[in-house]
């Protein structure tokens, strides 16, 4: 599956084959609007990806349905230790990790700043069976992060002292 563009269905993601046969699997945004899906990720056997600031899922069966998180405009969509993790706007947080089981249950997994302002989370790359990120946090400036598998997140280094 793939983003492309159509006249009467926008940037919306198609499923083609090794010919370039490509059909329409889901039309986010009606008409000719493009839904622009981006991030596509395999987790659990599903298709996930974001559109219009929402986070979605495709079966095999190519049938899709928006996630229902409690946040908003996810982004680095990253599978770990049996979990989908992104980063997304949680009210009354911010921008912080969060992260989606089999079932598609999502839930925050750490307020870095402990408060509404948010941690700024970015770049969730797996290394060596850890999660590794930038983020605020602990009233630090921009600073590489860690959780563990069981979502027990610390700080790695203090490089931007402050």
């Amino acid at each position: 599956m793939q983003a492309e563009s159509s006249a009467t269905v926008g940037l919306e993601l198609f499923n083609c084959d090794t010919e370039d046969n490509c059909e329409l699997v889901k039309d986010v945004a009606s008409g000719s609007t493009d839904g622009a899906p981006e991030q596509l990720t395999v987790f659990n056997g599903k298709l996930y990806f974001v559109s219009r600031n929402q986070l979605w899922s495709c079966t095999a069966a190519e049938e899709c349905a928006e996630v229902a998180v409690f946040s908003t405009a996810p982004d680095f969509l990253t599978v770990f230790n049996g979990k989908l993790y992104m980063v997304a706007f949680v009210t009354g947080s911010g921008r912080e990790i969060v992260a989606c089981d089999t079932s598609d249950s999502c839930s925050m997994v750490a307020n870095l700043n402990g408060n509404a302002l948010h941690s700024d989370v970015e770049h969730l790359t797996v290394f060596n069976s850890k999660l590794y990120f930038i983020a605020k946090g602990d009233n630090k400036g921009q600073e590489p992060w860690v959780c563990t598998a069981a979502d027990v997140c610390t700080i790695v280094a203090d490089i931007n002292t402050g």
